[in-house]
């Protein structure tokens, strides 16, 4: 699952010709995964939307000279 979620791609082979979905011996989790791969890729989604709002933030402070002013 680590694989997976650090984004492996599902069909490339190992030495041994295995992909990361036959490595998954518990069938359970096999039959869920779908549905896991689902929750990752939205919280993927939500944190390069956070990433994004916060570059604009940083140019923002960057051209309103706000960076220069210092807490008291």
């Amino acid at each position: 699952i680590a694989l997976i979620d650090k984004g492996a791609d599902l069909f490339k082979k190992n030495k041994e010709g295995k992909t990361p979905l036959d490595l998954i011996t518990d069938e359970a989790f096999r039959l869920s995964l779908p549905e896991q791969l689902e929750e990752i890729s939205e919280s993927k989604a939500k944190e390069d939307k956070l990433e994004s709002k916060t570059e604009v933030v940083q140019q923002e402070v960057k051209k309103t000279g706000l960076s220069s002013i210092k807490k008291k």
